[in-house]
């Protein structure tokens, strides 16, 4: 618990008032009294009110991720509509706490590392001044619009779901690109994991999810479900040829048939089969345990707060200090003492030397990444006869064959696309998924291959097939840069109508008998040509 004295001998600092106000601009200030928060909506505008709200016995000042243009004017029943135009932005506020601080070092600086490779150079982070960080990325890196399920929407209006979205895919990202075979073995082998799990009196299952240990699976998270594995033993009758399969572990057993006819025979065995669960990538049963690593987005929503930079902690009663993002590996809580505090050049959500729209590629990453169940709602089932023979790719729509070159932004849309298009036009399974394959290839950025065998297994699950979009859906054909129309896609709605069209038209061709050419004669006075029976 703070005391006044605590609180006064920090929070009188001249350099440290002058910090606080300035990360307060624009934010509505939350200001903790020790156990309960103070009046909301509230601001923080000079130096001197640091100092003011102190001595009446406030202990930590905390910010909204949110921008307003008058925070004051927030009210809680304001209409959304309202609220949306009160607000001006929203800053990216990650806030990485998991129960073991070297993991959570570890997973602060791999999203470090995954940001930069979004192309995102404005990053901040702090200590949260307990046990975690808090990593900051400001509004202005954002486009200004962003396309969302079609429609092009406000970012400043995106708030919560832009930033949960954005967390977990950044989870996601890390998890498959980097939480790889030997980190696991490293995080789950650590004295600090194996200490917090006595501690907690928890188990390693009920802590971590179950991946392939085949290193190339692990590398891309395949993560297996994995079912408690069962023995089935199989044994035949040498006299009747009974055959019968038990689950029971015996070595010997009598032939029930033989039995009623007064004999007394003893079945052979033949084989003991186990149904364990295999990795559908690599077809193999060895699997490891690998920790959970998750940032929680349930408690992001409309107002939210994080703790304002230099502010204290009541329980550890130690300030969270902005630090360099590129050293959090090196950070060490006693940085973080109030005696021990000085104002470095590293502030925390830095508006000076942001890259304006540097965050475009990582927000539509993010918004692209929706759970494939959720993009089932959009299309429409097959509702004509199917295609017998499969048509050929060289007939495939300008949009197809374009995006089989490679996408940069909107794999998983194309990918989505892909599996429809290609089964409504008559191809089979092993057909689709060599296809996708190929394609992957030529992307920039490759998509996991656990992920095309995930969705071509949900499809499979499905038992039937479903248009992919129409041509007028922006959001899958003109956003992702393969809309290239040819003349016969004016005509079109769907690309499978293109492809049955063109596919039609050879095969009627086909079928069409050659028309003879007319002998040419010549005109004879004696043996005129026969007149026509109308005349």
């Amino acid at each position: 618990m703070l005391t006044l004295r605590d609180t006064l001998l920090h929070y009188k600092r001249p350099d440290v008032q002058k910090a606080m106000v300035l990360s307060a601009k624009n934010r509505e200030l939350g200001v903790m009294f020790n156990q309960k928060f103070g009046r909301r909506p509230d601001t923080l505008n000079y130096p001197a009110d640091v100092l003011e709200f102190v001595k009446k016995g406030a202990t930590s000042f905390h910010l909204s991720e949110e921008l307003w243009e008058d925070p004051l004017q927030i009210k809680t029943d304001m209409p959304k509509k309202e609220m949306s135009e009160l607000r001006i932005g929203w800053d990216l506020v990650l806030d990485v706490d998991f129960e073991v601080w070297e993991i959570t070092k570890i997973i602060t600086d791999l999203l470090v590392k995954a940001l930069k490779q979004h192309k995102i150079s404005s990053i901040s982070c702090k200590f949260s001044g307990n046990k975690g960080f808090h990593l900051g990325v400001p509004f202005e890196a954002f486009p200004e619009k962003v396309i969302v399920e079609g429609v092009m929407k406000e970012t400043k209006d995106l708030f919560p779901e832009s930033v949960q979205r954005i967390a977990e895919y950044l989870m996601d990202y890390i998890d498959s690109k980097y939480t790889n075979f030997e980190l696991s073995k490293k995080i789950v082998k650590s004295p600090e994991f194996i200490d917090y799990l006595k501690e907690k009196k928890k188990t390693l299952e009920e802590v971590s999810i179950e991946v392939c240990g085949n290193k190339k699976c692990s590398k891309y998270g395949a993560v297996i479900p994995r079912k408690k594995a069962t023995e089935e033993t199989e044994f035949i009758c040498s006299i009747c040829n009974n055959n019968i399969k038990t689950k029971e572990k015996i070595r010997f057993m009598k032939c029930p048939k033989c039995e009623k006819n007064g004999i007394n025979n003893i079945m052979k065995k033949i084989k003991t089969s186990s149904n364990k669960q295999i990795c559908p990538a690599c077809e193999k049963d060895k699997f490891i345990n690998k920790v959970d690593l998750k940032i929680d987005t349930i408690l992001i929503s409309s107002r939210h707060l994080f703790r304002g930079p230099y502010s204290m902690h009541e329980k550890s009663k130690l300030v969270s200090i902005p630090i360099n993002p590129d050293k959090i590996l090196e950070f060490k809580k006693i940085f973080a003492e109030p005696k021990n505090i000085i104002l470095n050049k590293y502030f925390f959500l830095n508006r000076d030397n942001v890259k304006k729209g540097e965050g475009k590629n990582l927000i539509t990453q993010a918004f692209d990444s929706r759970p494939e169940i959720e993009e089932e709602r959009i299309v429409k089932e097959v509702n004509y006869e199917d295609i017998k023979d499969a048509i050929p790719e060289q007939l495939f729509p300008p949009c197809i064959q374009e995006g089989f070159k490679g996408i940069k932004d909107g794999r998983k849309r194309f990918l989505f696309t892909l599996i429809n298009f290609l089964t409504s036009v008559g191809w089979n399974y092993d057909q689709v998924e060599d296809y996708m394959h190929r394609w992957n290839k030529n992307n920039e950025l490759p998509i996991r291959e656990v992920l095309i065998k995930g969705q071509i297994r949900y499809h499979k699950q499905q038992k039937k097939k479903v248009l992919p979009p129409n041509c007028d859906n922006k959001m899958y054909f003109m956003d992702i840069g393969i809309c290239k129309p040819d003349a016969l896609c004016k005509n079109i709605k769907n690309p499978v109508s293109y492809a049955r069209i063109k596919a039609k038209s050879i095969s009627e061709n086909k079928k069409k008998p050659k028309k003879k050419k007319p002998s040419k004669t010549p005109i004879n006075k004696d043996n005129p040509p026969p007149k026509n029976k109308k005349e």
